[in-house]
């Protein structure tokens, strides 16, 4: 078997994209870019963790990204006998069923789960919770001793965050926006609010360019075009490159409708009649 792209922690370092070749239940060789010459693949998208010995064993997979990746490792542990060697471990990883949409507003998070930006970032010690864990005995043999010496703390469930924002509404300000942009093609982007005037609720909030939330890394289209003219020029270096590929990042997660300063000129004296017909304020202090 050849596993590609594994994270392997060898000899106390980690190596990205290791590739690894299995034969009759052992590794025969570590590297990058091995030939299948034959082998049933298995790719584990960079997911494959290794613990430093010598003599270098599996020992878990965690994070599989789909059903069929878990049951192509579970027959593999199966078939070569490794159940001592190799255990699977359960996570879990954030969904956004809606992709862009609010993108900015709700932020997004990191493999761990923890808040990188918007309100995932903001609030993220209330979301996140509390983990439980399972403290077990062992023998100087790795045995579990019997069950009296084990002990289990429970999770605590994080706190849930209702927004005010409203899924139509949202939808058809960012469906305008993308309008406006693409007829546009402003420098710096395109966005807006929907307020509710009677009890200023913000039932929609939006910028474009957007992101996909749950790739929260991978440049949007009008970025990824940014980032290309930058790395086509010859003189740049790699570090240079990838600096300015989370330059582009950190400018797409932002949202600029509260982090940037709009002068709203002319369009202020709509405010200003209102106030005056209300008798809100003195013509003085307008």
């Amino acid at each position: 078997m050849l596993i590609q792209n594994a994270k392997a922690f060898i000899n106390g370092k980690f190596q990205e994209k290791t590739d690894l070749l299995i034969r009759d239940g052992r590794i025969s060789a570590i590297g990058t870019g091995l030939a299948a010459e034959g082998e049933e693949l298995l790719d584990l998208g960079g997911n494959l963790l290794l613990p430093g010995f010598v003599d270098v064993h599996i020992h878990a997979f965690k994070g599989m990204d789909t059903m069929q990746g878990e049951e192509a490792v579970r027959r593999f542990i199966e078939e070569n006998e490794l159940a001592m060697q190799v255990c699977l471990e359960e996570s879990s990883k954030r969904y956004y069923p809606f992709g862009t949409l609010a993108s900015q507003v709700i932020g997004s998070v990191g493999g761990d789960n923890t808040g990188l930006n918007g309100i995932e970032l903001t609030y993220n010690e209330l979301l996140a919770g509390v983990n439980g864990r399972a403290v077990k005995g062992q023998d100087a043999h790795g045995n579990e001793l019997p069950f009296k010496y084990e002990s289990y703390i429970d999770s605590i469930d994080g706190t849930n965050i209702m927004l005010t924002l409203d899924y139509t509404v949202q939808s058809v300000l960012e469906k305008y926006l993308k309008q406006a942009y693409d007829d546009n093609l402003p420098n710096g982007g395109v966005r807006g609010i929907i307020m509710d005037v009677h009890t200023g609720e913000i039932l929609a909030m939006a910028n474009y360019p957007d992101y996909d939330l749950n790739n929260a890394t991978q440049l949007s289209e009008p970025y990824q075009k940014l980032y290309d003219a930058y790395a086509a020029d010859a003189s740049k270096t790699d570090e240079e490159k990838e600096a300015y590929r989370w330059d582009l990042i950190y400018q797409m997660w932002k949202n600029k409708t509260v982090t940037e300063l709009y002068y709203p000129g002319s369009t202020f004296k709509i405010v200003r009649r209102r106030a005056r017909r209300g008798d809100l304020v003195a013509e003085r202090h307008l």
